[in-house]
């Protein structure tokens, strides 16, 4: 069973959301990526906007977004108002992750497959 940690972004604004997922020994992290527009509105309320004294990475400067945007692969989330209307009352976001689980090392580090 894989279990999510994410990340709170209100201690990694200098990095993009996170996610990692663990199945045993394997952790794999990836990155998701907001529409800077919709980051910029949301870094303004609270608790985001006390946090000035942390440069916040933007897309445009993350070499992770460039890369896998170039691709053709949808980097950003798909998002709208929680209630149709504004992002400060909530949002609600779209996205499908797939995670391709590796391991890579001793055989014993492997998880055994399931039944």
């Amino acid at each position: 069973m894989c279990n999510p940690h994410p990340r709170p972004s209100p201690y990694k604004l200098d990095r993009p959301l996170q996610r990692h997922l663990v199945h045993g020994p394997i952790v794999s992290t990836g990155q998701i990526f907001i529409d800077e527009k919709l980051e910029q509105e949301i870094m303004a309320l609270e608790p985001y906007a006390n946090r000035t004294e942390i440069e916040r990475l933007k897309n445009v400067d993350d070499g992770i977004y460039a890369t896998e945007s170039s691709t053709g692969a949808m980097t950003l989330l798909d998002t709208e108002p929680l209630d149709g209307v504004d992002y400060k009352n909530g949002a609600v976001v779209y996205t499908t992750l797939m995670v391709l689980m590796l391991t890579f090392g001793r055989a014993e580090s492997k998880p055994k497959p399931e039944p």
